[in-house]
């Protein structure tokens, strides 16, 4: 994936090895969790060190279950923008409806009805 954004989209992407707590670069600028780590587990945490975590970073992360992980909280507390799971999760299911319909989604209405499917 790395490789791909870098010569085809032509967004530097560096593939990083993730070990132990991990240190983020500070030329970071958006980091997301892209894992299943805190799937349905609020207190499941990414192995971050969270003093390299700086507040002009955006955090987001793919997990809409719960909407606010502990990556996003922790992230939020050091300042940073923080992005939910359930943006992703709703353009998905729009998409997928469109193509199966032909009928343009209401991404808001679906946003709302996933909110209270999910109680947040």
């Amino acid at each position: 994936m790395s490789r791909l954004l870098t010569h085809k989209v032509h967004v530097p992407a560096p593939f990083i090895l993730w070990e132990g707590n991990f240190q983020i670069p500070p030329e970071a600028e958006l980091v997301i969790n892209a894992t299943s780590v805190g799937l349905g587990d609020p207190a499941a945490r990414l192995p971050i060190d969270m003093e390299t975590v700086k507040p002009e970073m955006v955090a987001a992360d793919v997990v809409f279950n719960p909407a606010e992980t502990d990556w996003l909280l922790a992230a939020g507390e050091r300042g940073c923008r923080t992005l939910d799971g359930l943006g992703m999760l709703v353009n998905q299911a729009a998409i997928a409806f469109e193509i199966w319909t032909g009928t343009p989604a209401d991404r808001e209405l679906m946003r709302e009805s996933l909110e209270e499917f999910l109680a947040i």
